[in-house]
């Protein structure tokens, strides 16, 4: 939703999953948690229909849809945004390999999460993946 609409997904733009080194699938991200604070019947309803293998299928099936669900057994049919079905194939063989990490750079002293990281993408970019572990030892040494 943040191209040009005359622009089209895999013709005139697409993204890459940052690589790592080991791990092929390990990938970071952002996501909510679900907390119950006072447990009572309709607290327990709602988690549980939060957390159920259909919920955001019908925020899925919009074109210009975000949503990726967490859950592993969700049903991803009805993806019809080929951008949102890649991402979302990326989420998901993460998360079966146990390889999917919370982001958390909002905790990271600014340097790090935006600045050296930052850099560090633009050089994976510019180099290629053949200098993958330089780059990623170069910012881990800024920790």
């Amino acid at each position: 939703m943040y191209f040009p609409s005359d622009k089209e997904f895999e013709a005139d733009y697409d993204f890459f999953k940052f690589p790592s080194a080991s791990n092929k699938n390990a990938m970071v991200g952002i996501g909510d948690s679900l907390v119950i604070l006072n447990s009572s019947d309709k607290s327990l309803d709602v988690f549980k229909s939060l957390t159920s293998n259909n919920f955001g299928e019908k925020w899925i099936s919009k074109d210009d849809s975000m949503f990726i669900s967490a859950n592993r057994n969700s049903n991803i049919e009805q993806i019809d945004n080929k951008l949102l079905l890649k991402e979302t194939l990326l989420v998901r063989s993460s998360l079966n390999e146990d390889l999917f990490r919370y982001d958390a750079s909002e905790l990271m002293e600014r340097r790090i999460g935006a600045d050296h990281l930052f850099y560090a993408l633009k050089k994976y970019i510019a180099l290629g993946s053949d200098f993958i572990s330089e780059i990623t030892e170069e910012l881990d040494s800024k920790y």
